[in-house]
């Protein structure tokens, strides 16, 4: 049976205030109490983390995150008993082209989830929002799909046409990485910060006590706080990084490690 008290108080960083923790919490103990198929809403690339490392610990529980396309940020988590089978992409996730004319207004993702927003549209209800040169392609739980389709006719002073699209046309904008590699002492948060963004620690220990770094999406004020390879790291206004691997250490005792560094 799901403890649902240490669980919130082990990820209370993680609880958000539209209540998604909570209700796929909820929905994880009904999966666990009576064998049911569930689905959450979008969750967040924080809550996407979180409920990876809860799920590790309820072996006979299956899951899979779905999101639409490759590397999507934003995903439904489905969670089942190991004797039902997950649902395609395509019962829980609708695609929507936005049509806009490039050549008299740019548009940006903060545009698209504004406009979205102004129908009365929750945040959890809608998945990546990817921003091409003449089109926006957007990922939505299906129930809200037609509304989309018939409501909104303007994002920003654009005037826009909505159409259904495949998952399959889908495609993600390329994130860009590069690799450094580095050695280090330890292991520790301000060493890391020092090492992905080229500066020194002790403004690397500044930047952590000034809440300006996340560790695996939440405020981090600890330095020394050790990181495990796969962690994310951001650094307000220097962007993000992962801990891509620790390989070992070096004949002086430092240890070697590769970050990718997002551009």
């Amino acid at each position: 049976m799901i403890d649902k008290a240490k669980i919130v108080k082990h990820y209370h960083d993680y609880i958000d205030e539209e209540g998604v923790f909570v209700k796929t919490l909820d929905l994880l103990d009904q999966v666990d109490r009576y064998f049911e198929y569930h689905m959450s809403d979008f969750l967040s690339p924080a809550l996407v983390y979180a409920f990876e490392k809860i799920l590790q610990g309820f072996p006979d529980i299956q899951y899979e995150f779905i999101g639409g396309v490759s590397s999507a940020e934003r995903m439904r988590l489905q969670m089942f008993p190991s004797f039902l089978e997950a649902k395609p992409e395509s019962e829980g996730l609708k695609g929507l082209q936005i049509k806009y004319q490039s050549k008299f207004n740019t548009l940006d993702h903060r545009d698209a989830l504004g406009a979205l927003m102004g129908l009365g549209i929750q945040r959890f209800k809608v998945g990546d929002i990817i921003v091409k040169e003449d089109v926006i392609h957007v990922i939505v739980v299906p129930e809200i799909a037609e509304y989309i389709k018939q409501s909104l006719s303007q994002v920003g002073k654009a005037g826009v046409k909505v159409s259904s699209i495949a998952l399959s046309e889908i495609h993600p904008v390329d994130i860009k990485t590069v690799e450094v590699t580095d050695t280090v002492k330890s292991l520790r948060l301000d060493s890391i910060i020092a090492s992905a963004y080229k500066c020194a620690r002790s403004e690397a220990k500044q930047a952590i006590e000034k809440e300006y770094v996340k560790l695996n999406y939440c405020i981090c004020q600890q330095p020394s706080t050790p990181v495990e390879q796969g962690a994310v790291i951001s650094y307000r206004g220097k962007g993000r990084a992962i801990l891509q691997s620790i390989e070992g250490t070096t004949k002086k005792d430092r240890i070697r490690i590769v970050i990718a560094k997002l551009i």
